[in-house]
């Protein structure tokens, strides 16, 4: 099963509203990682493989564990995602998502870039991305959909 969220809101220009989408759905996320984590063997983050990849421009998804180890790669949203259900299965309960909005004008929302880690309890920021290939040279853009998106057309509104 799919499911998708469609958000095309001005309010979401708003990078503080953003940052709270961001969090909320994620948590969305880690709450079905949780639970994925648990019924199966599954290797940690850093040890499965997973390598950091953007999504193609104009998508932004937020996709589970195995989604991820379908496809091979992640994007930073996903990492953080997977790698705050580790922690909080190992009792890290204050474990969260960070979002960051660097300088770069190029993405979203609104024509801003943002950028998704890890606060760890202790609130050090934990980056996956970085750890998984992210200033490599190895990273890229997927050139293809993620299967995870693949056959939804999206139209956009006018507002």
């Amino acid at each position: 099963m799919k499911v998708l969220f469609l958000l095309h809101s001005p309010a979401l220009s708003d990078s503080v509203v953003f940052a709270k989408k961001v969090r909320r759905m994620g948590e969305i996320v880690i709450d079905d990682n949780r639970e994925f984590l648990k019924a199966y063997s599954v290797p940690r983050l850093y040890n499965s493989g997973i390598r950091y990849r953007c999504e193609p421009p104009g998508i932004e998804s937020c996709v589970d564990i195995p989604v991820l180890l379908e496809q091979g790669w992640g994007d930073c949203w996903h990492l953080s995602c997977w790698l705050v259900a580790e922690l909080r299965n190992a009792g890290e309960a204050r474990a969260g998502l960070h979002v960051m909005f660097p300088e770069s004008q190029d993405g979203m929302p609104g024509g801003r870039f943002f950028h998704v880690a890890v606060r760890r309890a202790d609130g050090r920021i934990e980056d996956p991305s970085i750890r998984l290939g992210m200033w490599s040279g190895e990273a890229r853009t997927a050139r293809e959909v993620p299967p995870a998106v693949q056959g939804i057309q999206v139209r956009r509104r006018k507002l």
